[in-house]
């Protein structure tokens, strides 16, 4: 279902974010009967669009399913929106609900088409607003590309003329629009969202979806600190999704408070138990909780915490290593599988990358090629990065080789629609890990010009991956850049690689480090002062065990400020 489908890539605001904010699609066809009745949930925003149904029941739960919709719940939304369908057959929006609920699940699209067909054909009886919503989705579906975009775009527009204090409607178009961000850039579908998104704040500064959809609208951007009143806000205004509860960390994330992020995800940890464990669902119907942990981790990693990031990512390990869910790349490859390995590179930890290889809970003639691929190259470029490290050129060089014939191999094959993609994004990742290990050898090797060039190079691949939640490039290229300018003499390079760094990760402890661990080599004692204070200060709940943080006491110990 192409613009139902939108949603899905859209949910992380970017294309190249891959699903990182839906629901693992697993393809499989969802048997309505079988699933457990709804039970009312408060606490979850409010939502009403007037449908066409003799039986106030089936309203109710179809209100219920859309609130759920913009909460990105999609199993208690399949839940609602079939109890609708149950109390009302003939109800033509609540055959619409299950097609989306459905999509977004990321269940059997054919079932999808199949409800947004039965949703179209029960339409006559629908009231105008009602027509034009099923068909604004139902011919989008029936194109492709740009016309699809184009007739989806068109209906709603009408909607939105004919229905200006629709705030459901709004709120749909608001969202479809946001085509996202790609290298940084805004889609003129973002400017366009973000537009129509402050027109409805403005009007429903309370209403709990469009605070959702604004903190995704922005935290790509350049300016995610504009979504923090909403962030401040959003939890309370959804208390029972574990979703919603999550959200603002984002926009804490981005903006450097790791701290108050934490503290966000930790809550949305506890709601989601809850909730799994009174209606004893499994974390496989409540995607969040795995994503949630998973930000958690990178979370406390920009904050020194690895100690508590690892204790985690242990917990990750049951919903990894599954065979069940090994056919759902874009969520548990890149999102689970590979989480103690990003976390593991973020501190240069090489041996526990190598020790520790992603998991699938399959053996691996039943693994897609691209999977191996991930798993193996990162290996292969931990190998190479702490043979470097350690001054074993040629060992290095070996495994530098075999990440590049890996990356070859990986690009010939011949893959379908629904593959191709995802090994497109491991070539970006592994591509630039290729860079950066090459580049890291030249700076070991003392060749500064041809290590500038290829780490460059390696930050600019970086962009290519795109945004994603948590990062899936876990520890920025610049920073290996400004390394490499210490080992060089190059301080004052040095300080600059690292500030660019910050702009991506405000008040991250390893980019402050460096710039400290520069103005410590350059011998400005008074610069070093500062900069080692101004780290401790933001790594103050850190592990106080770590090479960093030991290094900087010591400093400072012996090296009393000077005014």
């Amino acid at each position: 279902m192409k613009v139902a489908g939108f949603i899905l890539l859209m949910c992380s605001c970017a294309l190249a974010q891959i699903h990182q904010h839906a629901p693992p699609s697993d393809q499989s066809f969802v048997d309505l009967a079988k699933l457990p009745p709804p039970q009312v949930i408060e606490g979850i925003g409010h939502s009403h669009l007037e449908i066409t149904t003799k039986s106030p029941q089936a309203q109710q739960w179809f209100d219920q399913g859309l609130a759920l919709l913009h909460c990105f719940w999609d199993y208690e939304s399949l839940r609602a929106f079939a109890e609708a369908a149950r109390l009302d057959p003939d109800c033509a929006m609540c055959h619409w609900g299950l097609s989306q609920a459905i999509d977004f699940r990321g269940g059997a699209p054919d079932q999808a088409k199949a409800e947004l067909s039965k949703a179209k054909e029960l339409s006559a009886k629908a009231s105008d607003r009602e027509q034009r919503l099923i068909r604004a989705f139902a011919e989008s579906e029936e194109k492709k590309g740009d016309e699809a975009r184009q007739a989806f775009d068109k209906e709603m527009a009408i909607l939105v003329d004919r229905f200006p204090d629709d705030l459901e409607i709004r709120l749909i178009m608001a969202w479809h629009a946001n085509g996202g961000y790609q290298k940084g850039d805004p889609s003129p579908g973002a400017i366009y969202s973000q537009a129509m998104l402050r027109n409805i704040l403005h009007d429903h500064p309370e209403n709990a979806a469009a605070n959702h959809y604004w903190i995704h609208a922005l935290e790509a951007s350049s300016h995610p600190e504009w979504a923090l009143e909403s962030a401040e806000k959003l939890g309370a205004l959804a208390p029972a999704s574990g979703h919603m509860v999550h959200m603002p960390g984002h926009i804490f994330y981005r903006i450097g408070d790791y701290e108050r992020a934490r503290l966000i995800f930790l809550a949305s940890k506890r709601v989601d138990e809850d909730y799994m464990a009174r209606q004893h669902v499994s974390f496989h119907d409540d995607w969040n909780y795995a994503h949630n942990i998973s930000y958690l981790i990178a979370d406390c990693a920009e904050a020194g915490r690895y100690t508590e990031a690892r204790e985690n990512a242990r917990s990750l390990t049951g919903l990894a290593n599954n065979p069940d869910q090994s056919g759902n790349p874009w969520f548990y490859v890149f999102q689970i599988g590979s989480t103690e390995a990003r976390l593991a590179i973020r501190f240069a930890d090489w041996d526990r990358v190598i020790a520790n290889p992603m998991q699938f809970g399959v053996s691996d003639d039943k693994l897609s090629v691209w999977a191996r691929g991930y798993r193996d190259g990162l290996i292969a470029y931990a190998s190479g990065m702490k043979a470097a490290d350690a001054g074993h050129f040629a060992e290095a060089e070996t495994q530098s080789t075999l990440l590049q014939a890996l990356l070859w191999r990986l690009s010939q094959e011949e893959l379908d629609d629904q593959n191709k993609p995802r090994r497109d994004q491991v070539l970006k990742i592994l591509g630039t890990a290729a860079l950066e290990l090459r580049g890291n050898i030249a700076s070991g090797q003392g060749d500064f010009a041809a290590a500038r060039k290829l780490l460059e190079r390696a930050s600019q691949h970086e962009i290519e991956i795109g945004y994603s939640e948590p990062p899936q490039y876990s520890r920025p290229s610049l920073e290996v850049l400004g390394a490499s300018c210490i080992r060089a003499g190059k301080f004052s390079e040095a300080r600059e690689a690292y500030q660019k760094a910050l702009l991506e990760r405000p008040r991250s402890g390893f980019a402050l480090y460096g710039i400290a661990l520069a103005w410590d080599k350059q011998g400005d004692k008074k610069q070093a002062v500062k900069a080692y204070r101004d780290f401790l200060d933001v790594w103050s709940h850190a592990d106080p065990d770590l090479p960093q943080i030991k290094l900087a006491r010591n400093y400072l110990s012996i090296n009393p400020a000077t005014e």
